[in-house]
Order: C-alpha cells, then structure tokens, then sequence
C-alpha cells in the first residue's frame, strides 16, 4: 500500500468537540440525560401530591392548583429542555479546566499520520505509535471532524479545517477503504465472530449519511 499521510494541529477545542460527540452519540448518557430530565418533575409530582391528598377539606383546590400546580408545571418542563444543554455545557468547562492544569503536551499541538503496511502510525512531538488497523473499532464523525476509534472512549481527532478539505477527505477515504480491506481480509472460522460489515460498524462520511 502506497504511504497517505495527514498533518494537523490538535487543541482543547478538539478534545472538547470530541468528548460532545462521544457522549452525543452514547447510548448510557442518553440513560443519564432521561434519568436526570425525569427526576426533578417527578420529585415536584410527589411534592405536589401530597400536598394536594393532605389538602384542608374546606380549602380552595383552584387555588392551589393554580398557586403550586402551575409554576410546578413550568419548572418540570424548563428542566427538561434545559438539562441537556446543561450537561453538554459542564462537559466542555470541565474539560477545559482539567487540561489547564497542565502542558498535556502529548495530547495536545501538532501530530502525524500515516497510513502505511495496514498499520496506522501516529507521530508527535513527544510520541510515535503504530496500530494494526485491526485495532480500530470504528470511523465515525460529522462535518468538522472524523474520529478513529482505537477504545470505547479513545480516539484519534483529525479536525478538517487544519488542511485542506481535499487532503482531508482523500485521508479519511484511504483509512477507511484499508480498514474495510483488513476486516474483510480476517479468517472466518466456526468460533471466531464475522467481520464488521459497512453498516454494522456504524460508519458515516462527514456530513452525510454514508461513506
């Protein structure tokens, strides 16, 4: 196989867009997000009916549904639309303020990779790794960037708008052709799972629904 190689800087917005991408994307925050946007109105709901099961007999009910249902109503409904975007918005600060605390000068600042002998190789100022291609569980991402799986939740940020989109793209299309070649390539035996097809590693071209 012929040497395809991209160079680019990485940032902390890179991280930071990665890790929204990540838990955008993730099927156990999605969990979270439903578990948080249901407790706080269901809290109010129990709140509320009780006080409306221990409500003086002789007292206004207009009154108080309208005194406590309503604000109830519209404090469970702010909550649930702005959850999520609270969440995102603490995941980006957070990680912000945990990469200041030092260099991470081998996360961060300008690296290498290269595409070569079924082998991805990746080369920093302070690192240089090589995976067999067979390491990568998925390729995935969106307009800005593509994602390289190599874990759960690790994976190599190529940013498109530090090069060209030309480059960019011809990369991204070359990485992901020798990984289908590799998995297509593995020896099928009675124990051994089947190899990831195209629609079951989930693999999307940027900005569109298929590579």
């Amino acid at each position: 196989m012929p040497l395809v190689k991209i160079r680019y800087q990485t940032t902390i917005d890179d991280i930071v867009a990665f890790n929204r991408f990540h838990f955008a994307n993730s099927a156990v925050f999605h969990r979270q997000v439903i578990t948080q946007m249901l407790m706080v109105p269901g809290i109010l709901l129990v709140f509320f009916l009780l006080g409306y099961w221990n409500l003086d007999p002789f007292a206004d009910d207009d009154f108080f549904l309208w005194f406590f249902g309503i604000p109830l109503v519209a404090v469970s409904i702010v909550w649930a639309v702005g959850i999520r975007w609270f969440l995102f918005y603490s995941m980006g600060r957070n990680t912000r303020k945990l990469l200041s605390e030092g260099s991470n000068r081998i996360m961060l600042g300008w690296r290498e990779l290269e595409l070569v002998n079924n082998r991805l190789v990746l080369t920093a100022e302070l690192l240089e790794s090589s995976i067999d291609l067979r390491a990568i569980d998925k390729i995935v991402g969106n307009d800005d960037y593509t994602f390289v799986y190599i874990a759960s939740v690790s994976a190599y940020i190529i940013p498109m708008n530090r090069s060209s989109e030309e480059e960019f793209r011809e990369f991204v299309a070359r990485l992901h052709e020798a990984w289908e070649d590799v998995l297509t390539a593995i020896p099928h035996d009675e124990d051994a799972p089947p190899a990831k097809s195209r629609d079951e590693t989930g693999v999307k071209r940027a900005g569109s629904g298929e590579w």
